[in-house]
């Protein structure tokens, strides 16, 4: 058999010509391409970033947002970005196991050890009440009886001349202690009081918080000041952290008092020191694939080159993904795409070097070997390659930035990772060849001018010429056990994919919060605390609005928010042309809107429990209604109502004096050079911040519909209202996550079965594989939702429409061969195409499985919850693949053959050898 017998087209038999003559030319060339690239790529990391962002640009509720941030951003008397105030706050949650009232004396005196740490600075300003860091220019840390447990016993049973300080935590007495609390404190929260938030009882409450507010006009020296006040809480409370394990998910406990503490500071300094954390585990990914490549192929050399085309194909991704496509978004999910090329990289290796070693068996010529494992390996890669990137692009679909971009750059990994499989690990394999398996195949030329003759004269190549330490088993165990059990193991296959597909109807959207952080770590069990113990919580925790008028919308650059930075993204914000705040029309209709806000009901069915749609207004929160809060002011000022103005002039003026002495309006009224061109309200909804998807849902079509009746009767220049919040935002991604998933595959599967369609070339085989893909699909999608209780969140719906792409591997390597048994070697009856396809891709197959299973068990180690699900479902992916493409689709493929089965003959010494 000759290279003529090899179909080849013009370009590829020049390109492998050349290949053969200047092999040491091209593998230089492409290792310095490579090196070219990457140190392109990485020079310039520095501005590869992300704001995590994750959100639906073009969602109504995010367009409201945004148009308030906007908007304000361009205000005349907007505080520039340098002179801005960062605030924060600080939460302590004290809880103890004994089944009796957490408030005595000894306790008290605990929470105020604990929290005077946070004011034992020496440039804090200890104010309890009030404070204003932008004049002070310094760091303030404010409280009050209203917010924290500890101030309320310490101030209010302090002496009247005397003001509490976290100076002296004295130990209070216990029996004005008790008195106090059935005097005062008891009967206040029975009330609708600020303090019902403090305490999740009220006659003897177990768990109580404190909330200290922190505020500085630097923003560093506010993350720096708070990390310092960690530390010191980590000695205190006796916690410690390890490599594998944050401090947080430790017990911290004082004086028999359990202990969380939290704030948005110090998640982000903990979310961003778990990052590199669990990043690390990629190095045990790494040697894992690399001792796993070492013993598959048996060298050295192959695997440290194939090791470095795989990892570089990531930082090459990277030179395409940021310098070709102008795409600087990089968040930490892009992360991941490590641990997926591994496995997918290991696996193309896999493919072309098997090729390599089982031409032998019929080519002796070195040109001839690199043209049949050439051509098998790429038209093999190929399939898959392309359906993986197929998966991962629809995913860049996505309206969601962050996932968008993984699946572009994802997408581009992997047909980097292809053009190595064409160009690179050829150069490779011929190199290694020559250096190291010389001798080896001289002392196997006899045999292949055997198994060549035989083929010659009686058609396909026998088995036993086939057989090679690595497909041993296939042979002796795995062929015999599918041709006796097939049926059952269809039948078996099909009870599973059922089983799968029912399991998927649980699948639900996000009904708590999305949670990034393990069960055990104090910010998520703070989380839990919030949601459900507490009695009422601080108006804080209800979801804000802010109804506003004169804009009309934004209209949408949408590539430059794949640039990672809100501060480069070129939206237009379109202002209401017609607003006029200055006609009484527009200033009545504007505060008649208020009141009707204000005087809303609904069912206690609708808004969870309460009868009002606002928050009641307290001692502590009230409506700021801005438009009656002016009238208010004007007629104060002029004598006169506002309804009966008609001068503009004075109207404008007197606004600009009731923004220089109320600066709390600056946010809500804004000039814009030199116009009134904004105007809002804000208002507390009895919604709760941590509110689920269906639920956040009934307010909004509630405040719609308020919004439609009121544009129905405004006047022109105040006609245009809106409402923006950011809680209705985060329910826009929900649906976008499900529209994700839902699109991604119904476009995927018929690309699928048109690649399996090409790849088989046959009909019948097309669809058992994508049958076989759609039960990997279910299978896995259907244990997670189902056993594991799991919901439709970020990691989820990158999965989804990700294991479409993973499945098709194995499926499309098998079909592929079953083909090429019938179309190339001559086996005519389909368990001897079925025989052939396992004895020369099964061991690949299987060992492309193992390396991205083992990639994927590393993702178990890494404590945010989004690694360690797509560790889970990483792996659950691939044992569903294996599975279903090994004991469902091979089975299915021998069935229905109309000729009679051969014999399934076994050489001896396969037989005898060990496993």
């Amino acid at each position: 058999m000759s290279s003529d017998d090899i179909k080849l087209s013009k370009w590829r038999r020049a390109y492998l010509r050349n290949l053969q003559r200047n092999t040491c030319y091209h593998f230089w060339g492409y290792i310095a391409l490579i090196l070219l690239t990457s140190v392109i790529a990485t020079q310039s990391y520095e501005v590869l970033y992300g704001e995590n962002d994750i959100s639906d640009p073009n969602a109504p509720a995010k367009i409201a947002l945004d148009s308030v941030e906007f908007a304000q951003d361009m205000f005349d008397n907007t505080v520039s970005e340098e002179e801005a105030t960062s605030e924060d706050t600080f939460v302590f949650a004290y809880s103890w196991d004994k089944q009796a009232d957490i408030l005595t004396a000894a306790n008290l005196q605990a929470f105020c050890e604990i929290e005077k740490l946070v004011f034992d600075k020496t440039d804090f300003d200890l104010t309890l009440f009030s404070c204003n860091p932008e004049e002070a220019n310094q760091t303030c840390v404010v409280t009050s009886p209203a917010v924290s447990i500890t101030a309320f016993f310490y101030d209010g049973m302090a002496a009247p001349t005397e003001t509490f300080s976290y100076d002296d935590c004295y130990l209070l007495n216990e029996t004005e202690l008790t008195a106090f609390k059935n005097a005062v404190f008891f009967p206040l929260i029975e009330s609708e009081s600020p303090q019902r938030g403090l305490v999740d009882s009220t006659s003897a409450p177990t768990l109580v918080r404190s909330l200290i507010s922190i505020s500085s006009p630097n923003e560093d020296k506010l993350e720096d000041i708070q990390g310092e006040i960690e530390e010191k809480l980590f000695d205190l409370l006796g916690m410690e952290r390890s490599f594998a394990t944050s401090a947080y998910r430790g017990d911290a406990t004082y004086k028999g008092l359990d202990v969380i503490f939290v704030s948005d500071v110090l998640i982000e300094i903990e979310f961003n020191g778990l990052v590199p954390t669990d990043f690390s585990w990629i190095l045990g990914s790494i040697l894992y694939v690399g001792i796993w490549m070492r013993v598959y192929t048996r060298s050295t050399f192959l695997t440290s080159l194939c090791l470095f085309y795989i990892l570089f194909s990531v930082t090459v991704g990277i030179f395409v993904y940021k310098i070709i496509l102008r795409i600087l978004f990089f968040d930490f999910i892009h992360l991941l795409v490590v641990f997926l090329i591994l496995g997918i990289g290991a696996d193309g290796a896999f493919v072309v070097i098997d090729a390599w070693n089982q031409s032998k068996e019929f080519y002796k010529d070195e040109f001839e070997r690199l043209a049949y494992s050439y051509n098998r390996s790429a038209a093999t890669v190929f399939n898959t390659s392309f359906t993986t990137m197929f998966a991962f692009a629809v995913t860049g679909l996505s309206a969601l930035v962050p996932i968008s971009t993984f699946g572009i750059y994802a997408a581009i990994c992997i047909g980097v990772n292809y053009i190595f499989v064409l160009t690179a690990i050829p150069a490779t394999v011929l190199i290694w060849h020559r250096r190291y398996c010389k001798d080896d195949d001289e002392e196997k030329i006899e045999s292949v001018s055997k198994a060549q003759e035989a083929k010659t004269e009686k058609g396909p190549p026998s088995f036993e010429s086939m057989i090679s330490p690595n497909n041993k088993p296939f042979e002796k165990f795995y062929v015999p056990f599918i041709l006796a059990h097939r049926v059952k193991l269809v039948v078996v296959g099909l009870v599973i994919g059922g089983m799968g597909m029912y399991g998927i109807t649980n699948v639900s959207q996000l009904t708590k919060p999305e949670q990034f952080l393990p069960d055990d770590h104090m910010f998520t069990r703070y989380i839990d605390v919030l949601s459900d113990s507490f009695l009422g919580g601080q108006e804080d925790e209800f979801t804000e609005i802010t109804v506003f008028w004169g804009i009309d919308t934004i209209e949408r650059d949408v590539f430059s928010h794949y640039s990672g930075v809100v501060e480069d993204y070129e939206d237009e914000l379109i202002f209401d042309k017609a607003f006029d705040p200055a006609d009484p029309a527009a200033q009545a209709a504007m505060i008649s809107l208020c009141e009707t806000l204000q005087n809303a009901t609904c069912s206690t069915s609708d808004c969870l429990g309460r009868t009002t749609l606002l928050l009641p207004e307290s001692t502590s929160y009230q409506v700021t209604c801005s438009m009656k809060d002016f009238a208010d002011y004007f007629e104060a000022k002029e004598g006169t109502p506002l309804s009966a103005n008609t001068n503009k002039t004075l109207f404008y003026v007197q606004v600009q004096a009731f923004l220089e002495e109320n600066p709390l309006y600056n946010d809500l009224i804004g000039f814009i050079g030199g116009e009134l061109k904004f105007f809002s309200s804000t208002f507390r909804l009895t919604l709760p911040v941590l509110s689920i998807g269906p639920e956040k849902k009934v307010y909004e079509d509630r405040l719609e519909k308020i919004m439609n009746q009121y544009e129905a009767s405004a006047p022109a220049t105040a006609k245009l209202v809106n409402f923006a919040s950011f809680d209705f935002v985060q329910r826009s991604v929900e649906v976008a996550l499900v529209d994700t998933v839902s699109r991604g595959l119904l476009i995927t599967f018929p690309v699928v079965f048109a690649v399996m369609i090409y790849a088989t070339r046959n009909a019948y085989l097309a669809l058992v594989s994508v049958t076989s893909i759609l039960f990997i699909v279910m299978a896995v999608l259907g244990f997670v939702f189902s056993v594991l209780e799991w919901e439709l969140g970020v990691a989820e719906s990158i999965v989804a429409i990700m294991i479409v792409g993973l499945s098709v591997d194995y499926c499309v390597h098998l079909g592929h061969m079953v083909t090429h048994a019938k179309k190339n070697e001559g086996f005519s009856k389909k368990a001897d195409q079925f025989h052939f396809s396992a004895l020369t891709m099964g061991p690949t197959v299987l060992a492309g499985g193992a390396t991205t299973l083992g990639a994927g068990v590393f993702l178990y180690g890494c404590q945010i919850t989004f690694f360690n699900k797509m560790g889970v479902l990483l792996t659950m992916t691939v044992t569903s693949s294996l599975y279903f493409s090994l004991f469902f689709l091979m089975p299915a493929a021998t069935l229905f053959d109309s000729s009679k089965e051969p014999e399934i003959k076994i050489d001896q010494e396969a037989k005898s050898s060990s496993f």
